[in-house]
């Protein structure tokens, strides 16, 4: 497929093999993904055959969270450098596709459209959700689910009608249930409830004293409100949770296993809402780090209510997701 806003009459033509056979391909026909959410902006230049050619990053790009100029420079960032990368100008790029975290496409589109197309003419551009690219990282732009947890959880499927739906990803006060955010909450409760002489004593507790820097909890206390903690550094706590659970801590196990629950019902709702059987299904994001400690309690309860999904991690990056989208958008 050649790109048609490009002037050269005798383009460059290689020879590429998919599946074992042998197919042309044009060095224009190139295609360029961005995952951009809170913490960093990631671009990946994909060819036809899907090979990654060209890598960039670049600064968190939440349009909900910086102004237009930063938003629109770290974009650029990450495009600029994956182009270097590849050793292309814009003019090689088919079709872009860039997939925004907090992005609402039926009501931002157009003001997305007016800062960023100039970025990447001539391609085509389509936009989408990082949810987009997470999925697309699982089961490209066919049906699939996908569960991401970190600071925050959500989950997210496409049917084979094309059909989306998305489970959670409220944020902190209001959801992110089974999330990193939420053990570390629940950890920093039960620790003061302990400290009441509400819930059994544990060594995790004193860890999140000690943690917290913390002589009492009344000074615990007082450095979450004063100090205004942020989501992420409750999440952190997270991690000495997990730590716990791998030696076998029985209060660490419990929010391990209330946290796989939580992840499970995200995961049910979306696949019967879109009566998903057999489909891809890929978990993202930090917490999964945890590895057998968490997946195994979540599958164990997933599968009660979906025995056909097989949990597995993706094989590709959200950006290099985002850039198959762009390939399918571009036909």
């Amino acid at each position: 497929m050649r790109n048609p806003n490009r002037n050269n009459d005798s383009p460059d033509i290689q020879c590429i093999t998919i599946a074992n056979v042998i197919v042309p391909s044009l060095s224009s026909d190139l295609f360029l993904g961005i995952d951009s959410g809170g913490s960093k902006t990631a671009c990946a230049i994909v060819n036809l055959a899907g090979q990654v050619v060209g890598r960039g990053r670049g600064p968190a790009a939440n349009l909900s969270h910086v102004d237009p100029i930063a938003f629109v420079r770290a974009i650029d960032e990450a495009r600029t450098e994956a182009m270097f990368s590849a050793g292309v100008t814009r003019d090689a790029v088919a079709s872009a596709c860039i997939c925004l975290a907090g992005f609402a496409p039926e009501h931002e589109e157009d003001r997305v459209r007016a800062l960023l197309d100039p970025l990447f003419l001539p391609a085509r551009t389509s936009y989408g959700r990082d949810l987009d690219a997470a999925l697309a990282s699982v089961s490209g732009p066919g049906p699939g689910l996908v569960i991401v947890a970190g600071t925050g959880s959500v989950a997210y499927g496409r049917n084979a009608s094309g059909d989306t739906h998305r489970a959670g990803g409220w944020g902190y006060l209001v959801g992110d249930e089974g999330s990193s955010y939420w053990i570390g909450c629940q950890a920093l409760r039960l620790t003061l409830r302990a400290h009441d002489g509400r819930a059994p004593w544990s060594p995790l507790y004193e860890q999140v004293m000690i943690r917290s820097g913390s002589q009492s909890p009344v000074e615990l206390d007082k450095r979450v409100y004063r100090e205004n903690w942020k989501p992420s550094q409750i999440a952190d706590y997270a991690r000495l949770v997990v730590e716990f659970a791998h030696a076998g801590d029985p209060a660490a196990l419990n929010l391990i296993n209330q946290a796989a629950s939580e992840l499970s019902e995200l995961a049910t709702a979306v696949v019967r809402r879109l009566g998903l059987v057999n489909e891809p299904c890929g978990v993202v994001g930090g917490l999964w780090q945890a590895g057998h400690t968490l997946r195994e309690p979540f599958e164990a309860v997933f599968h009660r209510t979906a025995p056909g999904m097989q949990v597995s991690e993706p094989l590709i990056s959200p950006e290099e997701g985002a850039a198959l989208l762009a390939m399918a958008a571009a036909g």
